[in-house]
Formats: C-alpha cells, structure tokens, sequence
C-alpha cells in the first residue's frame, strides 16, 4: 500500500472517530435521573421491559436468542440442501470458507477436550503414584517384619 493512500485512510478514520465522540458529547441521553447501576441494569436485565410471548412476559434478550437460533438453523439448511451436494474434490471459495469454519469449530472442540483430557490424566497418574507410593511402603514393612523375625530367632 502505498504512502498516500495509507495516510488517507488514517485521516478518513480519525475524522470519523473525531465526529462520533462529538456527536457522543452533543447529543443528551434518553433518560434523566437514575444511577449508573439501575440504567445498566435495566439494559442489561431488562426488569421493565417484558415482551408478551405466547402469553408469557419475556425478556426480550429471549427473542433475540430465538431471532438468531432461527437464522443460524436456516443457515445451515440452505447450506446443507443447495451447498454440500455441489462440493468438489478441489474447492472452491465457498467450499473453503465452509471447510475452515468447520476446521476452526474442530480445533475449539479439541482443544477443549485435549484440556479436559490432561486433567484426567493428571489425575489418573497422581492416583497411580498414590498407589505405587503405597505399594512400595507396604513392602518396605513387610521387609522390616521378615527382619526383624529373623534376628529374633535365627536359624540353628
């Protein structure tokens, strides 16, 4: 990229950085009074604002959750029904793209379970050095009960 157009772009984006915490600094909130915690509750949480759902009062965050479930699943049908037949042994961008999310939900699944593999792992060998160290102190005292039996009464 060359010099120009780099510092272009530079002065294209802080001019619009400049201008939204203007706008930020301008324009007066939506709602007077109340403390930081009870506004970022209300945001968060929702408590007033319920939304009738089937007769229910829900919160809308449940909405959304089923919004994006319902285009995901969608997603993923259109893919399955007019994509996946057409695949071919050397993809193409499409194939790629898909093939790398696969990949990436892959190796987030492995490393998770590599993860949990390792602490039961872990565990299994601390348990197995629990029963060596066990084993080994058993010995140890049937050792010194089989000498001591025989300095007691040695053989004539």
């Amino acid at each position: 990229m060359d010099k120009k157009k780099r510092t272009r772009e530079l002065l294209v984006f802080a001019a619009i950085v400049i201008a939204l915490l203007i706008l930020a600094i301008l324009v007066p909130s939506g709602e007077e009074g109340g403390s930081i915690q009870e506004v970022m509750r209300d945001a968060v949480l929702h408590e007033r604002f319920k939304i009738a759902l089937f007769g229910l009062e829900v919160n809308p965050g449940l909405i959304s959750a089923y919004v994006v479930t319902g285009i995901l699943i969608v997603f993923a049908l259109i893919c399955r029904i007019f994509v996946i037949p057409r695949f071919t042994v050397i993809p193409g961008k499409l194939q790629l793209l898909l093939e790398q999310l696969v990949s990436l939900f892959d190796g987030l699944a492995e490393g998770s379970m590599q993860q949990r593999m390792i602490a039961a792992r872990r565990q299994r060998l601390e348990k197995q050095s629990q029963q060596e160290r066990q084993s080994q102190q058993e010995k140890q005292s049937q050792q010194e009960n089989q000498f001591r039996k025989e300095r007691q009464f040695p053989p004539i």
